[in-house]
């Protein structure tokens, strides 16, 4: 049966989100789409429902249906967020408070997106918030709960992000030399990862899964 489960994204205004909530509308499997935002919506659909959202008080979040799937594209910069701390907040806080909101409204699926080379105990900040958030995101009890680890994302971004565009060329040259356990370092385009969120939250599949940026490509294929 087609159109039957009920969606909910936040981070839906980044490079990964936006191309994400376009294939959640495009594709079969939802009929509802809510998209938790603090701004006001730009695109108008049928099966979007936009609900403004303080990230800070998430607990107090209701909707009329059960919610199947839960998809977090949440993701700063240390230098847009103004601050480390205000970075965790994001990236860290704000997607373990989705997370537990989600196991305890007994949604089925809970997708988030973070980092090639996130580990709870690397000496890099950026790296270290990555990896904490994924070990307590899979502590929350969600039945299934799929990470993914992108390598440098490649694609229409709505902010200008100067490092990005810097190291887009070099990052083009030298991808066909990544070969072998290398290869997951290759750049990966923001619809590939949404592409792979979307076809994983479909399978079905149970438990914890961690998938590195090569991985994610192959869905592509």
């Amino acid at each position: 049966m087609e159109g039957i489960k009920t969606a909910v994204i936040a981070g839906a205004t980044g490079l990964i989100g936006h191309s994400l909530m376009n294939l959640l509308i495009a594709g079969d499997a939802y009929q509802k789409i809510y998209v938790l935002t603090r701004r006001s919506p730009q695109l108008r659909h049928p099966k979007l429902q936009y609900e403004k959202i303080d990230f800070d008080q998430l607990a107090d979040c209701f909707f009329d249906e059960p919610i199947d799937d839960v998809y977090c594209t949440l993701g700063s910069t240390i230098k847009k967020a103004g601050s480390k701390k205000a970075f965790r907040k994001v990236d860290l806080e704000y997607v373990i408070s989705l997370a537990r909101w989600s196991a305890i409204n007994h949604v089925k699926s809970f997708s988030v997106v973070s980092s090639i080379g996130a580990t709870a105990n690397s000496s890099n900040f950026y790296l270290r918030t990555k990896g904490q958030m994924e070990e307590a995101v899979i502590k929350t009890g969600v039945p299934a709960v799929y990470i993914y680890r992108p390598s440098f994302l490649t694609g229409h971004r709505q902010e200008f992000r100067l490092n990005e565009k810097l190291m887009f060329p070099l990052m083009k040259a030298v991808s066909p030399l990544l070969k072998g356990k290398w290869q997951k370092y290759r750049p990966i385009s923001g619809a590939q990862v949404a592409h792979a969120m979307y076809m994983m939250a479909q399978s079905g599949q149970q438990d914890a899964l961690i998938l590195e940026s090569d991985e994610i490509s192959e869905f592509s294929h």
